[in-house]
């Protein structure tokens, strides 16, 4: 998670692990990616994840990588 990052800006932190964007399963990072991939920039995403053992549920809006 990269300072400044919309996955820092939705609370996200290293260590934390997604398990689903907008309701669709993730579990590789391969699927991550193509379901990023498969959004505008400025779409926001929710993102379900696990921090330790609880369960959470945040929202990101997307950005361009940068260069």
């Amino acid at each position: 998670v990269s300072n400044g990052s919309p996955a820092d800006e939705a609370g996200l932190r290293a260590g934390d692990v997604i398990t689903e964007m907008d309701g669709e399963d993730i579990t590789t990072t391969e699927e991550l990616s193509l379901d990023i991939a498969s959004h505008q920039i400025g779409d926001e995403v929710e993102i379900g994840y696990y921090r330790g053992d609880a369960q959470q549920v945040v929202t990101a809006t997307l950005e361009e990588y940068p260069s």
